[in-house]
């Protein structure tokens, strides 16, 4: 934010509109970076994209150091704010890839405060260098240190990579396909994948009972399963379905019996990495009432397209 103000104001003489524009500039290319980030969910390989954010912060100013115009400007911000968005999504994911479960949620909170101690030390260090070297030297150094850091990290980066364990399409294709989950950001995703149960189940077995306490979700691969109530049959769910949301989300027994009809396949997502995920996320939050709603008004709700799965 300091180069970005001294930059609009001395070297390309825009003011106060001119930091406004360079932000701007940022924040559509953060969005556009979003919307590539996306893609990185369930990609088997992360330091490479990490690597290209960091890099799209390192080139673009250094370039910016050398050739201070508005519109050069403009644009190269806009590559910045892609990089930031990549380099994020990059970076977190892979922490989370590599990390185990018991310990990652202070591996986090470290790299929060590691972040924030950087923002600090950016605002002292910042002013500092463009008074002793100029803005425009100061945006090349600046520029250069990042490139030759992702030099000298490359080797250790993909090695980290190398051990980390991304998890099967085919389960984040069916967790992104249960409406449930499927506004959930794809890290939350890559999360919960890793945390699915398989299971199979022989013809005739009671997966879930009426009146027993809720432990877990279920979404059905393969085979059918027989739904009642009160020993009375009212529905039944093919490959594609899932259940066990409403005692989980309302806490409540289990308000049916379900039971494999033919030999079944299903994945099972524990109570607590359930709620975690849907109840931290407003729209999934919301996704997850519309689905009990419906369901205790005996309304059908969609199934998951496994044809493509």
């Amino acid at each position: 934010q300091v180069y970005i103000v001294v930059l609009a104001f001395e070297s390309l003489g825009q003011g106060d509109s001119g930091v406004g524009f360079l932000n701007s500039a940022m924040g559509v290319g953060a969005l556009l970076g979003g919307v590539v980030a996306l893609s990185l969910t369930g990609s088997s390989r992360l330091s490479l994209p990490f690597a290209v954010g960091v890099l799209g912060w390192g080139v673009p100013l250094i370039l910016l150091g050398s050739h201070p115009e508005m519109a050069v400007a403009l644009a190269l911000l806009a590559i910045v704010g892609v990089g930031n968005s990549i380099m994020d999504v990059a970076a977190f994911t892979l922490v989370q890839r590599a990390v185990a479960d018991e310990v990652l949620a202070r591996v986090f909170g470290v790299i929060q405060m590691l972040w924030w101690l950087a923002l600090a030390f950016g605002a002292l260090v910042a002013p500092a260098l463009v008074g002793w070297l100029g803005i425009r030297t100061a945006l090349v150094a600046t520029g250069s240190a990042l490139v030759v850091l992702v030099a000298l990290l490359w080797r250790p980066l993909r090695a980290i990579d190398a051990r980390a364990v991304a998890p099967e399409a085919t389960e984040l294709r069916i967790l992104a396909s249960v409406p449930i989950f499927a506004p959930l950001p794809g890290m939350s995703l890559e999360h919960l994948a890793g945390r699915l149960v398989p299971l199979r189940v022989d013809s005739g077995t009671v997966i879930v009972r009426q009146g027993d306490e809720g432990d877990r979700f279920y979404m059905l691969v393969e085979g059918k399963v027989e739904v009642s109530e009160d020993g009375k049959p009212i529905s039944s769910l093919d490959a594609g379905g899932y259940f066990g949301e409403i005692a989980l989300l309302r806490d409540l027994p289990r308000t049916a019996t379900v039971t494999a009809s033919t030999p079944v396949v299903l994945y099972a997502l524990d109570r607590d990495d359930f709620l975690a995920a849907v109840t931290g996320h407003a729209p999934s939050a919301q996704a997850a009432e519309d689905v009990v709603s419906a369901r205790l008004a005996g309304l059908p709700t969609p199934e998951i397209p496994l044809s493509s799965a």
